[in-house]
C-alpha cells in the first residue's frame, strides 16, 4: 500500500538475546486504477487520465455506459464519487476572491483591490455515477454506471448554441459536455487485538486516490 511503513525485524539466535532491526519504507503510487476496457468509453491516458463518453444523438433520452475501476492492493477500499464542475476544479478550499481593477484616474488611484467572500456556484452536473460508493475487494474490479442526464444537457441549455443538427456550421459549433469525476477511497484496515488476531475494521481516508480527478471527456452531439 503506498505511504509510511515501518517494521521490526526480530533476529533469533540460540544462546543470544533478541536482537532487533528497525526497517522503514516509502511506497508511492496507488492501487486504484481505471480499466481500459470500458463498455462505449475510451480511456486517454494522461497526466489526468481522460475518458471520452462518445457522440450522443442531440435530444436523446438518458445514455448509459460503464466505467470500471481495478483494486490492485491487499486490502478492501469504499470508494465515493464527486461530480464537479471542471472549471471550478481546483477551487474548492478558496475563501475569498481577490480582485484588481484599473480605475478612472490611475495618478490618483492606479488600480482598486477588491477583496470579496467567495460563493460556491450551484452546479447541476451532467452525468450521474451510480453507485455512488461501493467496496472494492482486495484484487477485484468494480463497476460503475455513468449516466448522461438528457435532462440537465438538453433542457438547460448546455447544447443551445445548436439550433439546426442538419447544417453543418451549426454541428462542428455544438460545445462538448464536460464534467470531472473525483474518486475518493476509504481504506479498509484490519485492526489488531492484544494477541495479534485480526479483529474490526477501521477507516482511513485517502482523498484522491486516483492521483486526483478524472476529467470525464466529452458528450457532445451527433447528426446520426
Amino acid at each position: 500500500m503506498p505511504g509510511a511503513h515501518s517494521d521490526e525485524l526480530e533476529c533469533v539466535i540460540e544462546g543470544a538475546p533478541l536482537a532487533r532491526l528497525n526497517l522503514k519504507m516509502q511506497i508511492t503510487g496507488c492501487p486504484l486504477s481505471l480499466v481500459k476496457e470500458n463498455v462505449g468509453i475510451d480511456v486517454m491516458t494522461g497526466d489526468v487520465p481522460w475518458l471520452r463518453f462518445g457522440d450522443v444523438v442531440v435530444g436523446s433520452p438518458d445514455v448509459t455506459k460503464l466505467l470500471r475501476i481495478r483494486n490492485e492492493g491487499p486490502i478492501s477500499a469504499l470508494v465515493n464519487w464527486q461530480v464537479k464542475d471542471l472549471l471550478d476544479v481546483g477551487s474548492e478550499d478558496r475563501k475569498v476572491d481577490v480582485l484588481f481593477e484599473p480605475t478612472a484616474d490611475p495618478f490618483k488611484q492606479p488600480i482598486q483591490l477588491k477583496i470579496r467572500i467567495h460563493e460556491t456556484k450551484h452546479y447541476d452536473a451532467p452525468y450521474q455515477v451510480s453507485p455512488v460508493s461501493q467496496l472494492i475487494p482486495p484484487h477485484a474490479d468494480a463497476k460503475f454506471n455513468v449516466v448522461l442526464l438528457s435532462s440537465r444537457v438538453w433542457g438547460s441549455g448546455i447544447c443551445s448554441d445548436v439550433t439546426d443538427m442538419s447544417n453543418k456550421r451549426d454541428a462542428d459549433n455544438l460545445s462538448p459536455v464536460q464534467a470531472c469525476m473525483v474518486m475518493n477511497a476509504e481504506w479498509q484496515h484490519p485492526d489488531k487485538t492484544e494477541n495479534g488476531a485480526a479483529g474490526g475494521r477501521s477507516k482511513r481516508s485517502s482523498l484522491g486516490g486516483t492521483h486526483g480527478s478524472l476529467d470525464y471527456g466529452t458528450a457532445g452531439g451527433s447528426n446520426t
